[in-house]
């Protein structure tokens, strides 16, 4: 899976077919949104101060989500229904 990150967005390619889960941890200043995916089975978040949290489960499609200000990925965890990848 390749990231593709920009100031306010965040997309991704990838050579696996079928479902694939995505978890984040992203910091970011206070005043930053974001605007999830509507191509997703399931996209959620949950924002405590300046990190958010956020799952995604997709299929198709390669825009995770834009943003209204910078963000940094903390942690990411990719898995599809067979393997973490």
């Amino acid at each position: 899976m390749e990231l593709i990150q920009s100031a306010n967005r965040l997309s991704y390619e990838m050579d696996v077919n079928g479902l694939v889960g995505i978890e984040f941890t992203l910091y970011h200043d206070g005043n930053c949104e974001f605007n999830l995916t509507k191509e997703a089975f399931i996209a959620d978040l949950n924002t405590s101060g300046n990190t958010t949290k956020m799952v995604i489960v997709i299929e198709g499609g390669n825009e995770l989500f834009t943003s209204t200000g910078e963000f940094e990925i903390v942690e990411l965890i990719v898995a599809n229904s067979q393997i973490e990848i």
